[in-house]
């Protein structure tokens, strides 16, 4: 089931909702260089988000989404970017389902 959660994904699901609006520059997540590691049911999104700005507070939220679009599990955390490149590691737990 864990691997049909994981095909159903649009990869990962993860924004970055930046607290401070002064910053005008754009935040992204860098897809090609963030890495995920499954053991078990603990599913680690390990996101490298790029801050071409100045030092920005920012919560960091992922979600597990299945093929019908439900959130299987989440995770959210508060972080600081600087300006470059920052790596985020969060912590998921697969919900295992009987089908």
């Amino acid at each position: 089931m864990l691997k049909q959660l994981l095909f159903g994904l649009l990869f990962l699901s993860a924004s970055v909702l930046v607290l401070a609006q002064t910053n005008r520059a754009r935040i992204s997540v860098n897809e090609s260089l963030t890495k995920i590691h499954i053991a078990g049911d603990a599913i680690s999104p390990n996101l490298v988000i790029e801050n071409p700005d100045s030092n920005t507070p920012a919560r960091v939220r992922v979600e597990l989404v299945d093929p019908i679009d439900m959130v299987r599990s989440s995770a959210e955390t508060e972080a600081q970017l600087k300006p470059g490149a920052n790596h985020i590691r969060l912590e998921l737990r697969a919900e295992r389902t009987m089908h």
